[in-house]
């Protein structure tokens, strides 16, 4: 048994086609076939009609069945049956019968749907039972008389039963108009941006009456894709993709400014999307941030979208920075995105990545090939008719003779014969007659047969021209396309703008400059020019019940190191604080994150050590706050960033009274996270309140005001000239400048040399001459309120 089994395997192996070969070699090259079948039959369009397989045998099934615009809707369940039957045996079509029919999906739909397509949202049609479909009527563009006018080639079916066309006519340059949104195969993908068809149409006649145009000249006609739900496109970026066929583009939905009906509160409104949008998570993506308050001041979102009109409403309060707000939706949304193409599609079993100029050609090229197949067809099929008028037209006038010579004839060659001699006919025409009834023959008319013939002389003529006159044949592709425009074309929905800010729908600009305020609980809030002369003009302001500490002009795009007393660092971008929402404890200081600065950074802490930082050196992460000074034993009290140069001097005061000063070069600048150094030597209990940073060379000319307590609880002040307190070594012991018995701890020291400004607590200004004050000091002149003082000047 065993023995004759090998013998049927040795028999069949002996029959078979056994190639001996490298596997490693046959595994690439078989993959390579695999591909390249996958690719050409199946997933990327045809350059010249724009279509997949599937998508062209739908069209074409649709057309040989008469599912016409002008006939009833059939169901889709049919319509994909008779396509899979017949022509596309790999998979159920109708998804992409229904794609073909989402104008948000194709910019000039080819299937005429009826029901349940899907939505924009990304809900998918009904079921193929439920809904109906047949040929939109801009197909008949792409289709254009496949069937009888022989100007595509054919091939066999799946089975070999039947023929379908290897690429449809295509006057309606589809390749481009509707692109192809997304098509993936092995190893490679195609995605061709939609454009007007207008502007392509009005390309491709310029090329057609210009055979040396640029891609420079068709861009002045063809500006750039058009998508089927509008945005805006940033112009930088098209040139490069109709140069090399794929590229990336910047896209932005434009917005209106609403006023809530309801409420009277501002909404914003987002009329469309970027292309390749979910509008599902947009929407929730918007929500979230509001919910986070990473949108402060807005209300709710809300889509009150109807197909195609988009509407994103999202609402406001009153107090909303408007520009700030749509500034961070286009900056953390897909609002604002890019997208990439490749212009890749099949011409000639090959693939290739076709540019504008490319696809321009083949299109003419398609063109003149399909018109000159159509026109030799009708020239040979009109010829023949013709020639059998001009036989009728010849026994016309003697049809009775003819006939009698027919059923006189005892044979079919002998009437030929009598026929051919009598009326001088030809093989094709007596054939004809002979073929024709009796009836027929009788009741022909003559004017009819002499009508057709001029007309058949008439189209043979024309035809003719079209072959053989070049220029003939450019006017009737030019007089095609015009007639394309006239029925189909319509405006252009996306709009192409050289920067976003020019293409803005609202006139509302965000300025780049604004002041972040630091106030004494840590709260940072920041403010446009225009707000910040409020707060400070308005003594009703009511922010100004809580006093701050700092306020600096920065950018938006500054990165701020928020300095606390305990020596952390943070670093924090200014988008994040744009919206006032975010509170430091014990934050002291804030300069801007600038890793080329000169300046150097002073931090005075309570017991009398000094720490001077590099600014240049302080690499700080976002969001990772980093220790400063190294060992820290007590909290910073003061905080300055100064230029590091010779005559920039620090006075220190303490809480009992004394003044110390010294040079700023005395310290050596070091890294962050180094130790601090010692300065003044304090006496047992006494400590570092406060600090200034002056010029040496302005000593003479500034004064120093100094606010202090008296026992019994009442406010005291001194003014001396600030060239009286000697610039010592920083190890020096400070001096008490206020030595009374009244006298109970030091506050405040301030430096000027024209007025002081002082708030108090009930937020009215004092302002201070520097003179009449250092006069009233000999006289121990000070007040009798409690009082809050801050250096406007500062």
């Amino acid at each position: 048994m065993a023995k004759k089994q090998k013998e049927d395997i040795e028999s069949l192996v002996a029959e078979e086609n056994i190639v001996d070969c490298d596997l490693r070699d046959e595994l690439p090259r078989s993959y390579m076939d695999y591909t390249m079948l996958s690719i050409i039959g199946r997933a990327l369009p045809d350059v010249r009609d724009g279509l997949k397989p599937v998508q062209r045998r739908i069209l074409y099934c649709c057309k040989e069945k008469g599912y016409d615009s002008n006939k009833p809707y059939i169901k889709n369940a049919k319509i994909s049956g008779d396509v899979m039957g017949n022509y596309h045996p790999h998979s159920s079509c109708y998804g992409t019968i229904a794609n073909m029919a989402q104008p948000w999906v194709y910019r000039y739909p080819l299937i005429d749907f009826h029901g349940n397509v899907g939505s924009i949202d990304g809900d998918s049609q009904a079921s193929e039972r439920y809904t109906e479909g047949r040929l939109a009527k801009i197909s008949y563009a792409i289709l254009e008389d496949v069937l009888d006018k022989h100007c595509v080639e054919f091939r066999d079916n799946y089975s070999e039963t039947l023929k379908e066309p290897i690429v449809l006519p295509g006057l309606f340059p589809n390749f481009l108009a509707n692109g192809c949104p997304n098509a993936i195969a092995v190893g490679y993908t195609s995605c061709v941006p939609s454009h007007n068809l207008n502007e392509v149409c009005d390309g491709i006649i310029y090329a057609i009456k210009h055979d040396d145009f640029t891609l420079d000249d068709i861009m002045k006609i063809i500006k750039g894709p058009d998508f089927p739900y509008g945005s805006q496109m940033l112009k930088k970026g098209i040139k490069s993709l109709y140069e090399t066929g794929e590229g990336s583009l910047s896209f932005r939905a434009n917005y209106i400014i609403e006023n809530n009906s309801e409420n009277g509160n501002p909404q914003i409104v987002f009329t469309d999307m970027p292309p390749f949008s979910d509008k599902p998570k947009l929407i929730e993506k918007i929500h979230d941030m509001i919910m986070e308050k990473t949108l402060p001041r807005t209300i709710s979102v809300r889509d009150e979208s109807k197909g195609l009109d988009i509407r994103i409403v999202i609402e406001c309060q009153k107090t909303a920075n408007i520009p700030l707000l749509i500034k961070d939706l286009y900056d953390k949304t897909k609002l604002q995105a890019n997208a990439s193409f490749h212009m890749r599609g099949v011409l000639d079993k090959e693939l290739k990545l076709v540019t504008l100029v490319d696809y321009i050609h083949t299109y003419i090229s398609f063109r003149k090939e399909v018109l000159n197949n159509r026109y030799s067809y009708l020239v040979e099929a009109d010829s023949k008719k013709l020639n059998i008028q001009k036989g009728l037209a010849k026994v016309i006038d003697d049809i009775k003779t003819a006939v009698n010579i027919i059923i006189d004839s005892e044979t079919v060659d002998d009437a030929k014969k009598k026929l051919v001699s009598k009326y001088d006919l030809n093989e094709e025409q007596v054939n004809y007659i002979l073929d024709q009834k009796t009836r027929s023959l009788v009741h022909k008319d003559r004017e009819v047969i002499f009508k057709k013939i001029k007309e058949l002389e008439d189209n043979l003529k024309q035809y003719n021209t079209y072959l053989t006159d070049d220029n003939a044949m450019k006017q009737l592709m030019i007089d095609q396309l015009n007639g394309l425009k006239k029925e189909f074309g319509d405006k252009r929905r996306t709009t192409i703008v050289s920067d976003f800010e020019s293409g803005s729908t609202s006139s509302q600009e965000v300025s780049e400059d604004v002041y972040a305020v630091l106030y004494a609980n840590g709260k940072i809030n920041v403010y446009e020019e225009d707000e910040y002369q409020k707060f400070i003009d308005d003594k009703s302001y009511k922010d100004r019940t809580n006093l701050f500490i700092q306020a600096n002009k920065v950018k938006r795009s500054d990165d701020l190191l928020i300095i606390r007393k305990t020596g952390m660092v943070e670093r924090v971008p200014m988008n994040s604080l744009q919206y006032n929402n975010m509170k430091f404890e014990d934050a002291i200081n804030f300069i801007v994150f600038n890793t080329e600065s000169k300046k150097v950074l002073i931090s005075v802490l309570k017991n009398g050590m000094v720490k001077k930082t590099l600014v240049n050196k302080m690499k700080f992460r976002i969001n990772n706050p980093t220790q400063i000074i190294k060992d820290m034993e007590s909290e910073i009290i003061i905080n300055k960033l100064v230029d590091d140069v010779k005559d920039e001097t620090i006075t220190l005061a303490t809480n009992n009274g004394c003044i110390g000063r010294f040079s700023v070069n005395s310290f050596v600048a070091t890294a962050s996270g180094a130790k601090a150094m010692p300065t003044c030597k304090l006496e047992e209990n006494d400590f570092i309140v406060d600090c200034k940073i002056s010029n040496a060379s302005e000593d003479d000319v500034n004064k120093i005001l100094t606010i202090f307590e008296w026992n019994d609880g009442s406010l005291g002040y001194k003014v001396m000239k600030l060239s009286d307190i000697l610039v010592k070594g920083r190890t020096a012991r400070a001096l008490n400048y206020i030595p009374s018995k009244k006298f109970k701890n030091l506050l405040h020291i301030y430096i000027a040399k024209d007025n002081f400004v002082l708030l108090n607590n009930k937020n009215k200004e004092y302002i201070f001459d520097t003179y009449e004050v250092f006069k009233r000091t000999e006289k121990g002149a000070g007040f009798n309120k409690t009082i809050t003082p801050t250096n406007f000047n500062n």
